[in-house]
């Protein structure tokens, strides 16, 4: 039974770690393409190299030039996108003061928002 990812490209946003190369660790045995980003360099290209990722690239998801940028390289269609990029705030949600917590979720509420325009132009 051929994969429902076979020959799909799948980009995932903070894949040289953690959750996002567990999954583009996954999509690649499952034969999609994958291109995957991160801050850090070195471990993106080893990321890459173990995984086999058609591209990857270092910059910071919250460059919104950096961003759009990356995007305008990629081939299309883009058929699946992961965001895990970011580092989120730790800590109890309740214990936050109401500014921190207003930063936390709409920085990530831009992010995904920024990710996906790029996305969909592609």
């Amino acid at each position: 039974m051929t994969s429902v990812l076979a020959g799909r490209l799948v980009v995932v946003l903070g894949g040289s770690a953690g959750i996002g190369l567990a999954t583009a660790r996954a999509a690649r045995a499952e034969g999609a393409g994958v291109v995957i980003t991160g801050r850090d360099s070195d471990r993106l290209q080893a990321a890459a190299r173990e995984i086999g990722a058609q591209h990857s690239a270092a910059f910071d998801a919250d460059d919104t030039m950096a961003l759009a940028d990356f995007f305008a390289t990629l081939p299309t269609p883009i058929d699946h996108v992961l965001v895990t990029a970011g580092g989120p705030h730790y800590g109890p949600i309740l214990a936050m003061e109401p500014a921190d917590l207003g930063a936390a979720l709409s920085g990530h509420m831009v992010r995904a928002t920024q990710v996906a325009r790029h996305a969909a132009v592609g």
